[in-house]
């Protein structure tokens, strides 16, 4: 676990947090958004729309019941509850990353017959 003078360090570092939009960043036109509105730290916000995740044919997961997380200067990203994920299509991965809002973050592989990708989960 991170100290806090290192949380408080990186998130020192993060000069756009949503409250402006920086001045290269593009206008959205209606129905878009821009990731340079979304907050940082993000924001969790639940969503019902059907996620279905597939490698080729074989379906990995399906869900809608997913959190849609929006922070400053990064696409949104689906959470899947694990319930949601065909389970033994996923393992974990080599590698970690560790963000200084949401924490520890570890990867996985999804593997299917005839194919195998790392660290995209």
């Amino acid at each position: 676990m991170p100290s806090q003078d290192w949380i408080e360090a990186n998130r020192a570092k993060w000069k756009y947090r949503g409250q402006e939009r920086p001045p290269f960043a593009i206008a959205p036109q209606p129905g878009q958004e821009s990731v340079w509105d979304y907050p940082r730290p993000p924001r969790l916000s639940p969503d019902f729309r059907e996620v279905v995740v597939r490698l080729g044919s074989v379906e990995i997961a399906r869900s809608s019941r997913t959190i849609r997380v929006l922070e400053t200067a990064s696409p949104p990203t689906f959470y899947i509850p694990p319930d949601d994920v065909t389970m033994n299509a996923i393992e974990r991965a080599a590698g970690g990353s560790l963000c200084e809002w949401k924490g520890q973050a570890a990867y996985w592989a999804v593997t299917v017959p005839g194919q195998r990708l790392e660290r995209v989960g």
